[in-house]
């Protein structure tokens, strides 16, 4: 606190984030600090401890100083107060400076005898007060664990706004760890082991001051957990704070000045951390899962003791309520798994014998189409009944050597085709045709095209497998609709419900006596397969398409893409699965044009159900009142999509171009269409 003459008390109650610090032992007053001796100096520019650089700072001209030691009555050391320049002397008009006398020294020690009481009184009431609050925010938290139990976000949205209140931080984040297995539960193969695993799995919160009104209620809730990546993560502090065997935290005060970790300035553009706090989370069987982290300290040099008590305590109370909600939101997963599997016992049933034997007699082929047809991307296979679709597929089987890998007879085979089939619901264009369709061609991109070639057995089988189960159970409804009407699907799976349902839904028909292609399959190998159809029915989300595609187009433009790379080669199939779900756009003028009129009826259904459940207005593509647009809406699909994935795709492996050409061929028919309307 500096006191002038005419200062006002208002003036010097305002705390000043650019307050000089003095460090102990440096200038007159650190080295009152360090020795609790009296130093009396008539001219400080004299005296080699005086530290100009005050003087440099503040424009000011100290003459006379005198510093006298604030004293507990344990004769420590607690503050400094010093007088400077007596009568005015110095100053900036450069006068004479005057000396201090001995009876100021005697009034400034007794003064500051009654200065020490009041210092420790107050810190006793501020400790008081400080303690009285924490107990508050603490049974406040206490209430939230056991009441709020809705959802992990909400909990932590509410114990990352007490954070930022109590301790008056900046930013607050808190880490929630994905694949927390059960005590008594050996870890799998995809539990995360490292920091890093641990953060990109699990699900971040962010939430900083400026979100909090001056109530302190957040302002934006949906933007505390709707970006993981909205503030760092300081891995590298995490790292080191889960390593510590003595603290389940770590401080660091002076980020800049830490050479262990002053790199974190540099993480994020136009924003520097000064002081860091870090706690992890655990649960009562002590099993890490998560981490609470707390940036700059306001109005103080740094994070203390007390806030580390306290953050302490507070993550124990995380631990317990985030524990909870977990068993919460998994009881309400297992009600809408109940509830979806009572949908799908409602709606299929199995394979029956009369059908197996139907399949059977009709053989691995089809009166209705040559085999060498097979192999043709430009198949028109409206003309084949359905029976003619389930022998061919397991001719493709055959031909691909697939039921020797599995080692099946036609029967199994046969009869997990048609329970397949028979789990495809009669929607108006994701059915078991689709299906049908994009395997054909995926069979033809890996025979005519040769992509069998660059792949080992377990993969082609994966993509076939894949293929044929990519929309199982599919409702005629996209993944928005069931997120925007809350649909069980929805609540089951955060993201991308419909694809996670169809692979769920493969696993299933494996699990029915009579169905499991894999079941002659070692462990090993079995689940090695069944993580790959995992991945590939997830890569036909076209919201996860856009990454892929990208990043495929750009290896392959610059030169950089190796199909003997597994990165590239991963990124093939997930590029692969696309070009054959959108396989009808490179199909023959005549059928494409009929693919397309079925499945623009039901996006037209869904933009009706928005319609009358909703009473919005749906975008165009699912308007049937903007039906007069489908001509433009396919030219812009086929460019801003189809053409350069098809492109990428023809100049990586010239034996797909068939697949452009088709696209081209469509697009300038959608063209002509749009000209001429």
């Amino acid at each position: 606190f500096d006191v002038t003459q005419d200062s006002q008390l208002s003036d010097n109650c305002e705390d000043n984030r650019s307050r000089i610090r003095i460090p102990v032992g440096v200038g007159i007053a650190g080295t009152v600090a360090k020795t609790g001796e009296i130093i009396n100096i008539a001219d400080a520019y004299s005296d080699p401890r005086f530290n100009r650089s005050v003087d440099l700072m503040t424009g000011y001209k100290t003459a006379s100083i005198l510093c006298v030691p604030i004293l507990n009555v344990n004769q420590e050391v607690i503050g400094v107060a010093q007088g400077i320049n007596k009568g005015g002397g110095g100053g900036a008009g450069g006068d004479r400076p005057v000396p201090f006398t001995a009876d100021d020294v005697r009034t400034f020690r007794t003064y500051l005898a009654f200065c020490g009481i009041c210092l420790i009184n107050a810190k006793l009431y501020n400790r008081s007060r400080l303690e009285s609050r924490r107990s508050r925010v603490l049974l406040e938290l206490a209430r939230s664990v056991f009441e709020e139990q809705s959802t992990v976000a909400t909990l932590v949205s509410r114990i990352m706004r007490e954070l930022v209140l109590f301790l008056t931080c900046e930013r607050a984040s808190v880490a929630v760890f994905a694949g927390i297995n059960s005590p008594d539960q050996p870890p799998t193969a995809t539990t995360p082991t490292t920091t890093r695993e641990r953060l990109q799995q699990g699900c971040i919160f962010h939430l900083c001051d400026g979100d909090l009104s001056e109530e302190g209620e957040i302002l934006e809730p949906e933007r505390v957990g709707s970006d993981s990546g909205r503030f760092p993560f300081y891995e590298d502090l995490l790292d080191r704070c889960v390593r510590r065997s003595d603290s389940p935290m770590l401080t660091v005060n002076r980020v800049a000045a830490d050479p262990l970790f002053s790199h974190l300035c540099r993480v994020e553009p136009g924003f520097t951390p000064q002081s860091v706090l870090m706690a992890t989370i655990r649960n009562a069987a002590g099993q890490l899962i998560g981490a609470v982290q707390l940036v700059n300290k306001r109005h103080e040099a740094g994070f203390n003791r007390t806030d580390e008590h306290f953050l302490e305590a507070f993550s124990i109370f995380c631990g317990l309520g985030i524990n909870n909600t977990r068993l919460y939101e998994d009881s309400l997963a297992a009600i809408h798994k109940q509830h979806v599997a009572l949908e799908i016992l409602s709606y299929h049933t199995r394979a029956s014998e009369s059908e197996l034997k139907a399949v059977l007699n009709h053989g691995s082929y089809s009166n209705n189409l040559p085999e060498s047809e097979l192999f043709n991307f430009r198949l028109d296979e409206l003309k084949l009944s359905d029976e003619d679709t389930l022998a061919t597929s397991i001719t493709m089987f055959h031909r691909l050597n697939l039921h020797q890998v599995l080692r099946i007879d036609d029967r199994t085979l046969a009869h997990w085709l048609i329970t397949v089939k028979k789990n495809y619901r009669h929607v108006t264009y994701h059915n078991w045709r689709h299906a049908y369709s994009v395997t054909q061609i995926m069979f033809a991109c890996l025979q005519t095209g040769q992509l069998a070639e660059l792949l080992d057995q377990s993969t082609i089988l994966a993509l076939l497998v894949a293929t044929l189960s990519h929309d199982l159970d599919h409702r005629g409804t996209t993944n928005d609709f069931h997120k925007k009407s809350f649909s069980p699907l929805a609540q089951l799976y955060s993201t991308s419900p419909l694809e996670r349902h169809h692979f769920q839904r493969f696993k299933s028909i494996c699990s029915m006596p009579g169905c499991d292609i894999l079941g002659n399959l070692a462990e090993e190998s079995r689940q090695a397969i069944v993580d790959k159809v995992e991945h590939l029915i997830l890569a036909t989300d076209l919201a996860r398409e856009a990454a892929n595609r990208t990043n495929f187009c750009s290896r392959v433009a610059q030169g950089k893409f190796d199909p003997g790379d597994p990165s590239d080669l991963h990124l093939l199939t997930s590029i692969l699965m696309t070009a054959c779900d959108l396989g009808s756009m490179t199909r023959p003028w005549h059928e494409h044009q009929q693919i397309v009129n079925l499945l623009a009826e039901e996006f037209f259904a869904e933009g009706d159900m928005e319609k009358s459940v909703f009473h919005k207005t749906p975008p165009a593509m699912f308007d049937r009142e903007q039906q007069f647009q489908l001509p433009k809406l396919q030219v812009g699909f086929i460019d801003g999509l189809c053409v350069p994935m098809y492109k990428a795709l023809a100049d990586a492996f010239p034996t797909l171009h068939p697949m452009l050409d088709g696209v081209l061929a469509n697009r300038d028919n959608w063209q002509r269409l749009c000209d001429s309307s």
